[in-house]
């Protein structure tokens, strides 16, 4: 499960839906306290957070700290406007805005890891 949290909702929408149709199930959040409280309920079954980096009640970076508190080793892609990368001993993969949702996607299968629990599940193919 992936969590995506944007306070911008047509680009929130946009994501959720793409990662969707690659096969991922999506949690979404638009403010920190909504992401927060998506890791408490659901730590267990996320395999990657994207965060962004500015919003209205704090900021992506906080979100990954207070995730990795519990699963130092979960994924986090940090998107933001502001160009600037994060700290690299932040360890959070940086994905300037605006971005193709494809890049999105490739950055996930590029740093994912082999496990079986981590792979997205496939889409429904119709008959």
């Amino acid at each position: 499960m992936v969590l995506i949290l944007e306070d911008d909702d047509i680009l929130r929408d946009i994501m959720v839906k793409y990662l969707e149709r690659q096969g991922w199930r999506c949690v979404a959040a638009r403010n920190k306290h909504e992401a927060i409280a998506h890791i408490h309920d659901r730590l267990a079954n996320l395999r990657w957070l994207i965060l962004d980096r500015t919003l209205p009640d704090g900021n992506g970076i906080e979100v990954a700290h207070a995730a990795r508190r519990a699963r130092p080793d979960i994924p986090v892609v940090l998107i933001s406007g502001d160009h600037n990368p994060p700290d690299p001993d932040e360890g959070l993969i940086f994905l300037p805005k605006p971005f193709r949702l494809s890049r999105l996607h490739e950055t996930m299968a590029r740093h994912g890891t082999e496990e079986a629990g981590d792979r997205p599940r496939r889409p429904d193919i119709p008959s």
